[in-house]
């Protein structure tokens, strides 16, 4: 059970500031891991060289069944991308996307450029903070309706 919460027990001090671009990445990625996945999946790997972070889509941890066309892969993947851009957001860097950038490897889903320094705002902070509190909920949700005021935003 340990081993399967260590991807848990990390912590935003540990972040090395002043280490390399690979080094900073490498730290990033413990934060996209923790992204929601379909059927808990995460069927996702990372390649990290120099200042770029390479996301794939392991189709061995596809699950015909229940997603014969691998939206739900692909999504999970997406959730996995979010973390990482709020992951380096909140440690205060830029960073640039290339979506979809090798159109002879469709496993290859993204690149993410580590850019330069700069400002983290109050939203990336509330973004961040809520990666460790986020929790897999299997219950029923509430029969209210959503309110029309919430719908619309």
């Amino acid at each position: 059970m340990k081993a399967l919460l260590d991807a848990w027990n990390v912590s935003a001090d540990d972040f090395p500031a002043n280490g390399t671009s690979d080094e900073k990445l490498w730290f990033l990625v413990r934060y996209a891991v923790l992204a929601p996945s379909t059927h808990n999946s995460q069927p996702w790997k990372f390649r990290i060289h120099g200042n770029v972070v390479e996301l794939y889509a392991d189709f061995a941890r596809a699950l015909p069944v229940v997603d014969p066309e691998n939206r739900e892969l692909i999504v999970s993947c997406g959730a996995a991308r979010l973390h990482l851009r709020i992951a380096i957001r909140y440690f205060g860097h830029a960073y640039t996307v290339e979506r979809l950038p090798d159109t002879d490897d469709p496993a290859l889903l993204a690149r993410v450029h580590l850019g330069f320094k700069c400002d983290t705002n109050a939203e990336d902070i509330l973004l961040f903070n809520a990666i460790l509190k986020r929790r897999t909920n299997r219950e029923a949700f509430l029969p209210d309706p959503v309110p029309d005021a919430h719908r619309q935003a």
